[in-house]
């Protein structure tokens, strides 16, 4: 884990930040319709690919020539001759999850330039850059690998926060089997919006107060820059795409 230190926004970020249309370039607020459209697409395929090879199984077992291919892709009744559930999915589920994740696709794609007005003017109003530094472990959040992040704004990144997240690494390094399983249990339930931060103190009691706690990608897990939007139902922690900053190198 890298030691917190003090650290001031880099003016390239600042300037991007403060411009509505550069904000846009580096900031992707986070979208339900997006997230729909990869679950719908996943399923989908899943089911249209368990059709397809059953639907060639199913031929090669009975010698069908090709010209058979759609009545048996179509088919729905089972050993019985009564129509299956099962392959009422496997044929209309692709046909109807895949179209509905196109469109949840494009809704997302729609309505991706209003999030990123509402997040630009909430930033500006009260918003801040900082860093977010990961904790040295991982979980699993929405079928995917996450890290833990640390938000501390940058004036108050002293000598007592680093050794706070000393601490905490020290104490997450010494949890037994038990105790991981636990703190996996509360990461997933409090952490299980991308962009949501939360005060660390519910998760590492003892935090200071003005800590705060996000996922990111396992991938980009050690760092990121973030916008910081503090709100009364919650804070939002934005990733800064760096190689969308102008002058950034």
């Amino acid at each position: 884990m890298q030691t917190l230190t003090p650290w001031t926004a880099p003016d390239p970020v600042v300037r991007q930040l403060s411009d509505a249309q550069g904000f846009q370039k580096a900031v992707a607020p986070s979208s339900a319709a997006a997230k729909a459209f990869g679950v719908l697409l996943v399923i989908g395929l899943a089911l249209l690919a368990y059709n397809l090879v059953s639907v060639f199984r199913t031929m090669s077992e009975y010698d069908a020539g090709g010209d058979r291919f759609f009545e048996v892709f179509f088919s729905t009744t089972g050993e019985n001759f009564s129509t299956d559930p099962m392959l009422v999915a496997y044929v209309w589920g692709p046909i109807i999850l895949i179209p509905l994740a196109i469109i949840m696709l494009v809704v997302s794609k729609l309505t991706r330039g209003k999030r990123t007005e509402a997040a630009f003017a909430a930033y500006s109003r009260d918003g801040y850059v900082a860093k977010a530094l990961g904790l040295p472990f991982r979980f699993a959040a929405n079928n995917s690998q996450v890290v833990p992040q640390v938000i501390v704004p940058a004036h108050l990144g002293s000598e007592e926060v680093s050794r706070w997240m000393a601490g905490v690494a020290q104490q997450v390094s010494t949890l037994d089997k038990a105790g991981s399983k636990q703190l996996t249990k509360t990461l997933v339930s409090k952490l299980s919006k991308p962009e949501v931060a939360i005060p660390a103190e519910t998760v590492f009691p003892g935090s200071p107060p003005f800590a705060l706690l996000v996922h990111a990608p396992d991938a980009v897990g050690a760092e990121t820059v973030r916008a910081v939007v503090p709100g009364e139902r919650s804070t939002r922690a934005y990733i800064v795409n760096l190689s969308k900053v102008e002058g950034w190198s």
